[in-house]
């Protein structure tokens, strides 16, 4: 139970609209006779041209409210740039005429991704603002400007675009005091902040947006989309301030207002998706901090209805599908449902698609996927799973600045994979790079992170990795020290701490190998109890709980030699072994290290029953969905051990006949794997991908009715003595 610890967060929310008049109620025909009477005059010529040209841009402004239609809005900037043009330096409508061009501009920008819009209205309003007066019309052209900066941070990463947005928005907020346009400036200059905090980590970045925000949100209308533009932009510096302090108001803050905004409705669809991804995002976040299970239901709920609505703009679809992926794996952390897991890897590839390449989101989106395929890595054991959850994590680090605070995440997440793949490839550079990436993780998140206990989670463990594979006693004692941190900074109830209390016992049990202290090994014992005791009756990831608490009984019984706790350890293995939503890997271990104390205790004649249940288990531990190299290398491993096992104990109860049946039973799924290597699906995927995964997924669930068909009743509960 380790990828539980990887704080798995979507993206950051943002409300970047621009056009926040929303659609126009208007009388069209008498827009369009207007049009046609003022295109008329602009084709007659003579004095005023300037003013028609404003005029036309305005009514196609109007249009294009009404219309939504593009065209209508290229014919509205191109109206307002001749108007601008046309106008002399001086004249007192420049700065009016600029405003509206800048929102066109940006507008447009908001829909086609044209950089070129960004780099005109730049360029335009840094070249008109020496001869603009200082009054409210100035603000608002410098408000625009301080948004286009922004926007264009986000291709070149040169700072100075910040410092300068900033410096745009402050004076803007100051000279619209009492104007209309002061809550769009006060939002243009919080996303400045935010973005240069998001770069260089000054907390009074955030504490300024904060201040500059909170007046302009309890003064804006609650019904309308300014409200919901505002709110928004509050909700991600509140959680920016829960993620520097840990103070848990923020976060709630932060959820009540994202409530507020969603119940409002205003907007259109585009509008309602961001508002209910971003209510997704934050009800996770509470919930990997309290374990509320409304929160998490209600994250589920909201992250479907944003999902299901089909939206053109990429960044918003890859939004709402990140916030479904997290709320699904959560969900599968909470209940074991294996549909939500393999729903969160879905949710994820598909957000990844929608993303486009230069998306400032990408990183959280690569590094969320990551953490699901590990997850599912560690479930069901594809390795190439657990390759590209390392690759997609090294990506997404390589594309955040060394201060962003979304490093530290990023970094506990490849420290994870880097573990899990030492543990299956043994290359000590995996183990290496585990604690480098892991100590880096803790030292450079904020005092006081949330995320605290997670960061170093994955330090016990990569410490763990590290004497796995240098001996070295001083990685051992070091990871149960970081451990004894973690144990304190995880309450009882938390999701994640048995699977905390399990990795603590793992180092105790190493510490126990190396020095044969007994009390390291009861300890272990008492903690592995205390995680199967705090897991969910129900939850896969509880076999493998009781699996390792068998496993430390086990140790205990040879140690001291009592009966009673290899009897103990059995009906630890029998629980694990009978829970049918546990991964076939976990279940096949338990069933044979059942197998092989019942043959000790009880003489291998009673074992048999329990033998060829591990014999049947093979096949699904090898199961279709896994690659044709990591079917290779299981079925090698377990199925010629199990299978002589199996057919000794047949032997000592008198059956040869039985014997036999069980070593070709081993043999027959050796080789009928062997057979089917090249997956028979290969070639349907290269012609029909769609009809290939639902074959595919057939299979599975076929795979997994023929493993729930086990004979149970062998998996007794073992009477002590």
């Amino acid at each position: 139970m380790t990828s539980a610890d990887s704080a798995h967060e979507p993206r950051t929310p943002t409300f970047p609209i621009y056009d926040v008049d929303g659609p126009a109620d208007v009388d069209i025909d008498a827009v369009d006779q207007e049009l046609a009477a003022l295109r008329a005059a602009l084709r007659a010529g003579g004095p005023g041209q300037d003013e028609r040209l404003y005029t036309l841009g305005e009514l196609l402004w109007l249009r294009f409210r009404h219309t939504s239609d593009p065209a209508d809005l290229d014919a509205a900037t191109d109206a307002w740039q001749r108007a601008v043009s046309a106008t002399p330096d001086g004249d007192p409508v420049l700065g009016l005429r600029l405003e509206r061009l800048g929102h066109a501009l940006l507008t447009r920008f908001g829909h086609s991704g044209d950089r070129r819009d960004v780099e005109g209205l730049v360029a335009t309003s840094l070249t008109a603002l020496p001869a603009l007066p200082e009054d409210a019309v100035r603000g608002a052209v410098l408000g625009t400007l301080c948004m286009a900066l922004c926007e264009r941070f986000a291709w070149t990463q040169d700072g100075a675009d910040l410092d300068a947005a900033v410096e745009a928005g402050r004076e803007a907020v100051r000279l619209l005091s009492d104007d209309d346009v002061l809550p769009t400036a006060r939002n243009s200059l919080g996303l400045a902040l935010r973005a240069r905090f998001l770069v260089r980590a000054d907390p009074a970045d955030v504490d300024e947006a904060l201040a500059c925000l909170g007046p302009a949100v309890a003064a804006a209308a609650p019904d309308g989309l300014t409200h919901a533009l505002l709110t928004g932009s509050l909700v991600t510096l509140l959680l920016l301030r829960w993620g520097l302090t840990g103070d848990m108001t923020h976060l709630d803050r932060a959820v009540t207002a994202a409530r507020g905004v969603v119940a409002a409705g205003a907007g259109q669809d585009e509008n309602r998706v961001m508002a209910l991804t971003n209510l997704a995002f934050l009800l996770v976040s509470r919930y990997e901090q309290t374990a509320l299970a409304a929160d998490l239901d209600d994250a589920v709920s909201a992250a479907e209805q944003a999902a299901a609505v089909d939206l053109a703009d990429g960044a918003q679809r890859a939004g709402a599908l990140q916030s479904l992926s997290s709320a699904l794996f959560l969900r599968f952390n909470r209940e074991g449902a294996s549909t939500d897991l393999d729903g969160a890897v879905d949710a994820g590839f598909r957000s990844l698609e929608a993303a486009a390449e230069d998306s400032p989101d990408l990183p959280t989106i690569l590094a969320n996927l990551s953490a699901v395929l590990l997850h599912r890595y560690e479930h069901l054991g594809h390795l190439g799973e657990l390759n590209d959850a390392v690759i997609l994590c090294a990506n997404a680090i390589d594309r955040l600045p060394v201060a962003h605070p979304d490093r530290p995440r990023c970094l506990h997440i490849i420290s994870q994979a880097l573990s899990a793949r030492f543990d299956a490839l043994r290359h000590s550079a995996d183990a290496t790079a585990a604690v480098d990436t892991a100590r880096e993780a803790v030292t450079t998140s904020a005092p006081g992170s949330p995320h605290e206990a997670a960061y170093l989670f994955s330090l016990g463990r990569a410490l763990l990795t590290s004497y796995d594979d240098s001996s070295d006693a001083a990685e051992l004692d070091a990871a149960l020290q970081v451990y004894e941190q973690i144990d304190a900074l995880t309450p009882a109830g938390h999701p994640d701490r048995p699977g905390r209390l399990d990795m603590h016992a793992e180092a105790l049990t190493r510490r126990f190998g190396l020095a044969r202290d007994p009390a390291d090994l009861r300890a272990a014992i008492e903690l592995r109890q205390a995680a199967a005791a705090a897991s969910p009756h129900d939850h896969p990831e509880r076999a493998l709980l009781l699996t390792n608490y068998g496993f430390n009984l086990e140790q205990l019984f040879r140690h001291a030699g009592d009966p009673d706790d290899l009897r103990a350890a059995m009906q630890a293995w029998s629980q694990a072994a009978r829970m049918p939503a546990a991964a076939a890997n976990m279940r096949f271990q338990a069933t044979k290290a059942l197998a092989d104390a019942v043959a000790e205790l009880d003489g291998p004649a009673r074992a048999v029953a329990h033998y060829e249940a591990a014999v049947g288990l093979v096949r699904q531990v090898a199961w279709h969905g896994l690659p044709e190299a990591d079917r290779r290398v299981l079925l090698e491993r377990h199925a010629p051990t199990v299978a002589r096992s199996a057919a000794a104990s047949a032997v000592a109860a008198g059956d040869p006949e039985l014997a036999v049946r069980l070593l070709e039973l081993g043999r027959g799924v050796l080789w009928a794997q062997r057979l089917q290597l090249r997956d028979p699906l290969a070639g349907l995927e290269e012609t029909h991908p769609d009809l290939a995964a639902r074959m595919a997924a057939c299979r599975r669930e076929l795979d997994r009715m023929s493993l729930d068909q086990l004979p149970y009743d062998i998996f007794f509960d073992p009477p002590p003595g």
